[in-house]
C-alpha cells in the first residue's frame, strides 16, 4: 500500500461528497475533506475563475504561501502547490503532441492508449532527432518522412495462387 496519487477530479464525479458539490466556493476558500488515507482538496483562486478540485494520498491538509509572477503572495492548499509544480511537464507534452496526433475518436479505450503511446513515441523521437542533426526537419516534414518510410518497406512477397491442375 505504498502508492501515492495525486490528480484533479470533476465536480459531478459520484464519489464526490454531495456537501461539496452544493457549495458555493468563495474566491480564495479552501476547504478540505478527509475519508481514510484520501484527501479531497476544493480552491478558488479567484473571483473570474472556477474552483478546481484535488484528490491525493501523499500531500497533508496545510497551505503554502506562493509568489506570484507578479510578485503578491497568494496562500494556495500545499496539493495545489505541489500538482502545479510537477504537471506542466505533461501540459507541455500535450500541447506538442496535439497538432500531429496519430489518435481518432474511438470507444475502445485501448485504441486511445496505442495511439497516445505512438504519439509519445514519435515526439520523442524528434527531440532525439533534432538533438543529433546539424539542419534538422520542421516537425511536420519529419512526420511526414517517416510515414513514407514505413510505407515504402518491402514487406513479404504476395502468394501467388496454385496453378490449375497442378498437384
Amino acid at each position: 500500500r505504498n502508492t501515492y496519487l495525486t490528480g484533479t477530479i470533476r465536480k459531478n464525479s459520484k464519489e464526490l461528497s454531495k456537501s461539496l458539490i452544493n457549495r458555493k466556493l468563495q474566491p480564495k476558500e479552501i476547504i478540505y475533506f478527509r475519508k481514510n488515507n484520501v484527501l479531497l482538496v476544493g480552491f478558488r483562486e479567484k473571483k473570474s475563475s472556477k474552483p478546481v478540485y484535488c484528490l491525493s494520498t501523499a500531500v497533508h491538509a496545510e497551505n503554502k504561501i506562493i509568489r506570484s509572477k507578479r510578485g503578491t503572495e497568494v496562500e494556495k492548499p500545499l496539493l495545489v502547490a505541489e500538482y502545479n509544480a510537477y504537471m506542466g511537464g505533461v501540459d507541455v507534452k500535450d500541447k506538442c503532441i496535439y497538432h500531429a496526433t496519430c489518435s481518432r475518436p474511438t470507444r475502445r479505450y485501448w485504441k486511445n492508449i496505442f495511439s497516445n503511446f505512438l504519439d509519445m513515441a514519435l515526439h520523442n523521437s524528434y527531440i532525439l532527432y533534432k538533438a543529433n542533426t546539424d539542419k534538422p526537419l520542421s516537425k511536420r516534414n519529419f512526420l511526414c518522412r517517416i510515414v513514407d518510410d514505413l510505407c515504402s518497406q518491402p514487406g513479404p512477397a504476395p502468394r501467388q495462387p496454385p496453378e490449375p491442375g497442378a498437384g
